[in-house]
């Protein structure tokens, strides 16, 4: 019964709105005229009665012109009376998602939504639950105000909580009083709140996303706002989609698909920006890079077949990660090889770490079936900036060189550069 009023103000809004209404109020109009006209009425009452209908039918034509939106925004209780108004006020939404074109970041997207919503409708925090399309749980990708950061990756059902029936009925949902009694999100974060509103996102008819309200005043989200609330999420709803998309574009731009480590792109932005930051404190800041590869892929590729090799990269990964600070940042850039920038580590500390590596490596096994295992092992090289390179290029192909190096042999005396660093 919570959304009775705001079903009950779309009914009048559809009737002063309809033509059909129009033609049938003008008719009775014509008739209660008509009969007044011949009626034994004395002068001063048929004056009367005659001043009501055309004060009837003329507010009724006033409405109607409007589209119904000045009565039923009465009943609503809203602030907003008119679509123009509302239009107005979220003109900069539309601008936005027209601009952008796909191009906004999600957290900048969610700050603009947060900050126009809040024009129309009161409240303190919002969030915004984007819908898995493997398995239909209701994952928050962003948030908004002081408890943003409890919020932030909770998860849940695709019915659970106001949100998840937000979901399945597709209309704006809401609920009073201590909302801490909605499991869905850390009760140390939803505590204070006493109302709020789930507030479906669609497209082609299917929901996408949910962006719940909470404010701490139980009677600032009621079901009156429905209406505004709805409206608002049609004109919403393109942004949030062009952010989102945007997002998953850049995240796949950066991250390699087999391992969800780091790109070679990604390697060059961070291991630009560790190089600015070691070339403006040269002396106390060291830097180095590592070079590896797997010395047997090719091996299990042919013999097992390429989902094999992918489960042995996604293996030598995760115990390269394991091996490493968190400050380290690990890549795969091509085939069986990856990179390493190790910031604030200098020849001798990149030379520790090869050497941990290598041990963790030592007679390591990878079960490629229930049957069959093959001992795994990889090359290692390194490069220390400035006494082997400044730039991105010439670190990671000093410390390329010598992982072939080590791959093939060849003593450690013996160092091979690109031609491009030969006197």
């Amino acid at each position: 019964m919570q959304n009775s009023d705001a079903i009950a103000g779309k009914v009048v809004r559809s009737v002063f709105a309809s033509p059909a209404a129009l033609i049938v109020v003008s008719l009775i109009a014509i008739t209660f005229t008509f009969a007044l006209a011949n009626s034994s009425w004395a002068f001063e009452s048929k004056t009367k009665v005659f001043s009501a209908i055309i004060v009837a039918y003329v507010t009724f034509c006033v409405v109607s012109f409007f589209g119904g939106n000045g009565f039923a925004g009465l009943l609503n209780g809203s602030s907003i009376s008119d679509n123009g108004e509302l239009d107005a006020r979220l003109k900069l939404i539309e601008d936005a998602s027209e601009y952008f074109s796909g191009s906004l970041r999600s957290v900048d997207m969610m700050r603009l939504v947060a900050a126009k919503i809040r024009e129309i409708v009161p409240f303190d925090d919002c969030v915004l639950l984007v819908v898995d399309p493997l398995d239909g749980k209701l994952k928050c990708v962003q948030a908004d105000g002081a408890t943003s950061a409890m919020m932030r990756n909770v998860e849940f059902g695709a019915n659970v909580g106001l949100a998840g029936r937000a979901r399945a009925t597709q209309m704006v949902e809401f609920a009073h009083g201590d909302v801490v009694r909605d499991e869905t999100y850390p009760a140390l974060a939803v505590q204070r709140f006493r109302s709020t509103a789930a507030v479906p996102l669609t497209s082609q008819g299917e929901v996408f996303a949910v962006l719940q309200l909470f404010s701490r005043n139980g009677s600032e989200l009621k079901a009156t706002q429905s209406n505004l609330l709805e409206a608002a999420a049609t004109r919403i709803a393109p942004l949030v989609i062009g952010s989102l998309s945007y997002e998953r574009s850049m995240t796949t731009a950066l991250s390699d698909t087999v391992t969800s480590l780091p790109n070679e792109r990604a390697f060059a932005i961070i291991l630009e920006n560790q190089i600015a930051e070691t070339q403006r404190k040269r002396d106390t800041r060291p830097l180095s890079v590592l070079s590896i590869d797997v010395k047997n892929f090719a091996e299990v590729n042919e013999r097992f077949g390429h989902a094999a090799g992918d489960r042995l990269l996604v293996f030598v990964a995760d115990k390269l990660k394991a091996q490493l600070r968190q400050m380290d940042f690990l890549a795969r850039t091509k085939n069986d090889e990856f990179l390493i920038a190790l910031p604030t580590a200098n020849e001798r500390t990149a030379l520790d770490v090869i050497e941990r590596l290598t041990t963790d490596f030592f007679h390591c096994k990878f079960r490629v079936n229930d049957t069959q295992s093959v001992t795994v092992q990889i090359d290692l090289g390194h490069a220390t900036f400035a006494a082997d390179g400044e730039t991105c290029h010439s670190l990671v192909a000093t410390a390329t060189a010598r992982r072939e190096q080590t791959k093939n042999n060849i003593p450690n005396t013996v160092v091979f550069f690109p031609k491009e660093y030969v006197n």
